[in-house]
């Protein structure tokens, strides 16, 4: 149960900021 919760999370924080996770990976490399 809990998985599915952090899973639900985790997708709602990754889609907040997309943009900002997308520009760090890209500034990683």
């Amino acid at each position: 149960m809990w998985v599915a919760i952090i899973t639900v999370v985790a997708t709602g924080l990754i889609q907040e900021h997309a943009s900002t996770i997308t520009e760090a990976m890209m500034l990683a490399g």
